[in-house]
């Protein structure tokens, strides 16, 4: 809630994660008392229910790495 009291009105908040635990159950019409806020919380998983869009997906992913776009760091390394 302390988030949302920070937001200017029409504010986006993104919850991105859950390592402090699932976020506390917000009544809608809490978001539009506060100045008509946006609230979501992304997952991959819809993007990729599809195969075809997963396979698309995943290419584009492989481009932008190949490209260098996107840098893998890769801290270990363990045998099979």
């Amino acid at each position: 809630m302390k988030s949302l009291d920070c937001m200017a009105p029409f504010g986006l908040l993104v919850v991105y994660g859950g390592a402090s635990g699932p976020a506390p159950a917000i009544e809608p019409d809490t978001l539009n008392k506060k100045g008509c806020l946006f609230l979501t919380q992304p997952s991959v998983f819809p993007h990729n229910a599809d195969p075809a869009v997963f396979r698309e997906n995943a290419a584009d992913l492989f481009a932008a790495v190949k490209a260098g776009l996107v840098k893998a760091h890769i801290s270990q390394r363990f045998p099979l």
